[in-house]
């Protein structure tokens, strides 16, 4: 059944009418103060950007693929529709099936989290996606000092995104953040995800037409009653106070956008989701993962959104096949070096795979223009981490669908080319994962130059770039 999606009704309050939206104070947004606004129909520009994030790295034995024994020192690549299913690492062989809409990375580096000089955890969920470097904050989580790359192109994107985007979780510390380097808030309940992009569930057809009149003209009026309250509060402030109550004002007017918005979207309301499945469980995971993808698959069918960022952390010993431990420091730690741990870690990122997997198959079975849905959106799997070990070059990287700007069914090898002055010590590195990040706002038509950093420092002095894009991705 196809129909409008109708307000939440004026009788609720400020803090359950932001709620019912997914919204929590702190997710404030504050125009943009980056250059080069541009839309998401530009030339080449894909339709959607969805970032699939997971924890603890990859064994990047089990990663990599190497089908003609490719040197390490060197650049090159290879065809993946050509590269035979048996020669698939264990990680990657779950993408076998969508080989000519994948694009694999071998090589990038974040280098801005390996520079930060505390732990490597707090610093890769800061530098995943914003590409500058985590700064530590006393009694919570590091934080960056600028935007995560949805985030701008969110911003950029502008009205044309009735949501401006969602942010769903399966455990991890969060990736997404503002322009001043805030953390964006992640929804983690199903239920409250679907109430955010679907308020008042599927029609009802019982609802007495006067009734829901009455609540659309009732709705400006509860907003223009905390613009008042603003007002009348402003004067008494603080500096600081007065820029959080701007942010606030700024959360307000997006409100009233998307309210307007979502009563104007003619789209099929899907019934909502049911129970959560039970903690612990060894399917938990895939189960709300699976919960996660079915949103995001109506959000952007029904066009409420362009971006969407998943975060995929949970998971359990029985899921993987691990004895009693701790993932983290029992076996992540050791990826690389002990057997039963790599084998575990290998565990962990199949099953990672397979997810992704099923979010690319969901959008591929949509049919869209001369393509499928999975053709007009870029998603990117990425990590916070390059090994367990906590290694940041070497990042594990996948993207699929976007082919009208990434040339796919390519597995891409970059050599480590420089050598960046660590905290620590010097780290060869191949190019700057920043230089992805500019790849990514550009694929959405944001027409940047560079993200986050701009260099990094060089080992024995001098400086390494980390402005354009990144090299033989593009179409």
């Amino acid at each position: 059944m196809r129909h409008r999606i109708r307000r939440p009704s004026a009788a609720i309050s400020r803090r359950t009418l932001l709620q019912a939206l997914g919204l929590g104070a702190g997710a404030a947004f504050l125009p943009s103060l980056l250059p080069g606004r541009a839309r998401a129909d530009s030339p080449g520009a894909a339709r959607r950007i969805i970032f699939f994030v997971t924890s603890h790295g990859t064994v990047y034995k089990n990663w990599q693929m190497r089908p003609a024994a490719q040197p390490d020192d060197q650049d090159w690549e290879f065809g993946l529709g050509a590269t035979p299913q048996e020669q698939w690492s264990p990680i990657l062989a779950p993408l076998y099936a969508h080989r000519d809409k994948l694009l694999v990375l071998d090589g990038v580096a974040n280098g801005a989290g390996s520079i930060s000089g505390i732990n490597e955890h707090e610093s890769g969920h800061a530098s995943a996606l914003t590409g500058r470097v985590a700064k530590d904050v006393e009694g919570s989580l590091a934080l960056p000092d600028g935007a995560s790359v949805d985030q701008v192109i969110a911003e950029h994107l502008g009205a044309d995104n009735i949501v401006r985007s969602l942010e769903y979780s399966i455990g991890g510390w969060p990736v997404c953040f503002d322009e001043l380097g805030q953390t964006i808030p992640y929804e983690g309940s199903p239920q409250e995800a679907y109430k955010r992009i679907f308020p008042n569930g599927p029609e009802d057809p019982d609802l007495d037409p006067t009734e829901a009149q009455r609540i659309v003209a009732a709705q400006p009026s509860v907003l223009d009653l905390v613009g008042e309250r603003y007002e009348a509060l402003y004067p008494k402030l603080s500096s600081a106070d007065r820029a959080k109550i701007e942010q606030h004002r700024a959360l307000i007017r997006d409100l009233e956008l998307q309210l307007a918005g979502l009563a104007d979207v003619d789209c099929e309301v899907p019934q909502p989701p049911g129970p959560n499945p039970m903690w612990g469980a060894p399917t938990y995971p895939a189960e709300m993962a699976s919960v996660f993808f079915g949103l995001t698959q109506v959000a952007l069918s029904c066009g409420l959104t362009q971006v969407v960022t998943i975060r995929h952390d949970t998971m359990f010993n029985e899921t993987v096949g691990a004895p009693h431990g701790d993932l983290h420091n029992d076996y992540a730690h050791q990826g690389s070096t002990d057997p039963e741990a790599g084998q575990i870690m290998t565990n962990y990122q199949v099953h990672q795979a397979e997810r992704f997997r099923e979010l690319i198959a969901a959008l591929d079975s949509i049919p869209e223009g001369e393509g499928t849905m999975l053709d007009h959106t870029v998603c990117v799997w990425d990590n916070e981490l390059s090994t367990g070990e906590h290694s940041m070059v070497d990042l594990p990287i996948v993207i699929a669908g976007g082919g009208d700007y990434f040339d796919l069914g390519r597995y891409v090898h970059w050599r480590k080319g420089d050598v960046l002055k660590g905290p620590w010590g010097d780290i060869p590195m191949g190019p700057a994962h920043n230089k992805l990040l500019t790849v990514l706002a550009r694929s959405m038509g944001v027409e940047v130059e560079s993200f986050g950093l701009d260099i990094l420092p060089r080992a024995g002095g001098g400086e390494i770039s980390t402005t354009g894009l990144l090299d033989r991705v593009t179409v």
